[in-house]
């Protein structure tokens, strides 16, 4: 065995183990508590035309909280116009994307 098949051996090993260990029992979950408020104000319209309101307005619109989020409203409105109502597509997304910040 090379140097770099062993290393890329390995680090399959830990991302394998870290997934079984860490996140899989994640994906059988269901939505909790504000998810369903924030999927209810994502389903009000479609990504493109609310795409102006994530980029330029406080969080989901909400004048109140003053949050301004995005790149996450948007990656999340994004995400349930893939997935929908089923969670574990959007636990395999955020999986994904920690695993690229990983690399």
């Amino acid at each position: 065995m090379t140097k770099a098949s062993g290393w890329c051996f390995g680090l399959i090993a830990i991302v394998a183990s870290v997934f079984a260990v860490g996140y899989a029992p994640t994906f059988s979950r269901y939505f909790v508590s504000e998810d369903f408020f924030t999927l209810r104000v994502l389903d009000s319209g479609g990504l493109w035309s609310t795409l102006e309101a994530h980029l330029t307005g406080p969080w989901l619109g909400l004048e109140a909280v003053r949050f301004y989020r995005p790149f996450s409203t948007s990656l999340l409105h994004a995400e349930y116009l893939l997935w929908g109502s089923e969670p574990a597509g959007y636990m395999y997304t955020h999986f994904a994307g920690h695993l690229l910040n990983v690399f």
